[in-house]
């Protein structure tokens, strides 16, 4: 049957109360891509570009690459098969995080 897994991270503070903060979901649902506020550290740009999408969220990433194996007879390792796609849950693909409908983000700028 299926096996679900759980891990744990360090050093990954992503229940921070400023990291959970520091979004914007209007962006997130591509609503006003250029709203920013509530985005800060990651607001914007040195040259005062707005970050799209912007806040600690969207500009932190890990590799949560995992290989799972067994030992069959202590010297010989098995991988186990797992899912690559088809693992978003359907509200945050299609409701929360959309792509931006305008293809130009230069239009945006203007």
């Amino acid at each position: 049957g299926n096996v679900y897994m759980y891990y744990k991270l360090y050093g990954f503070y992503q229940n921070l109360y400023r990291y959970v903060l520091s979004r914007s979901n209007t962006q997130l649902m591509s609503k006003n891509i250029m709203d920013v506020h509530g985005c800060d550290p990651f607001k914007m740009s040195e040259d005062k570009i707005p970050f799209i999408p912007c806040g600690a969220i969207a500009n932190s990433m890990f590799n949560d690459t995992i290989i799972l194996s067994y030992n069959l007879h202590s010297s010989e390792h098995i991988q186990v098969p797992m899912l690559k796609y088809g693992l978003t849950w359907w509200t945050d693909k299609y409701v929360k995080f959309q792509n931006p409908v305008s293809s130009n983000l230069a239009d945006q700028f203007e």
